[in-house]
């Protein structure tokens, strides 16, 4: 028999990549988009989802799987809602999608 989980996908995008690196010293960059993914990764992470892969500029994580809780689509939003304003403390802005 197949078990079924109900899943939330958080996709975060960072806002105007392009114009980050366009003419900006590539170690900074690097530098900065390495502090995005690590802060993202945390803040995920610290509310029990799981980081499935960083996309270019992006990070998608999962809430509910492998492992499941009652309140994961309420964990996964409280991430998303804490992701905004630590990033742009970083001096960057993102846009970030919430899928059950």
């Amino acid at each position: 028999m197949v078990e079924r989980k109900l899943a939330t996908v958080v996709f975060v995008d960072l806002v105007d990549s392009t114009g980050l690196v366009a003419g900006a010293d590539p170690e900074v960059v690097r530098q900065r988009v390495s502090g995005y993914f690590e802060l993202v990764s945390g803040l995920i992470s610290g509310h029990g989802g799981t980081v499935e892969k960083f996309a270019g500029d992006a990070v998608m994580a999962a809430f509910g799987v492998p492992l499941a809780h009652e309140d994961d689509v309420e964990r996964a939003l409280r991430a998303a809602l804490e992701i905004v304003p630590a990033v742009g403390a970083l001096g960057v802005a993102v846009r970030i999608g919430v899928q059950s």
